[in-house]
């Protein structure tokens, strides 16, 4: 793994990027780009799946950062479910719901059979780890588990 150290200027430009974004970083993309619908379908549809499961999970991957004063989203959906050793168990249940699997390992790659869209799902929102005190900052926005502020920061970095 490359370690890559950043200058004190682009540390501080990151934490103002995030700090304008405050609590709600989908809100503040629906605020400055409504033409671009960041809550698709299939984000929809997996997190209600995994909220019925009773599972706890987080979409993280979706990083939603004005660079340079223009908002910019990547273009991976990442998901992170604690599953444990029910991981197996969960992908066939993803299954069932319409959701092809593509690849394996610790991660897997789903195909949303209805529409067309690949999501990545981990067994943990890398490069952090499943805590209780993570799993207590979750943020639940438009229905969906987000990293906290503080998470998402160390999530970048």
């Amino acid at each position: 793994m490359i370690s890559i150290m950043l200058s004190r200027r682009d540390y501080e430009r990151i934490i103002r990027e995030m700090d304008s974004v405050g609590e709600d970083a989908l809100a503040y993309l629906k605020e400055k780009s409504p033409w671009f619908d960041v809550l698709e379908s299939s984000i929809i549809r997996l997190s209600n799946i995994l909220s019925r499961l009773n599972l706890t999970y987080v979409l993280y991957g979706l990083r939603v950062l004005p660079l340079y004063g223009v908002p910019h989203i990547f273009r991976d959906v990442f998901f992170a479910v604690k599953a444990e050793n029910n991981f197996t168990k969960l992908l066939q249940r993803l299954s069932d719901e319409g959701f092809m699997k593509l690849s394996s390992n610790d991660k897997s790659v789903l195909l949303d059979l209805q529409s067309d869209r690949s999501i990545h799902l981990f067994t943990r929102p890398n490069p952090l780890n499943w805590s209780d005190e993570l799993t207590e900052r979750l943020n639940k926005k438009h229905g969906i588990n987000l990293l906290s502020v503080e998470d998402y920061a160390v999530y970048l970095l």
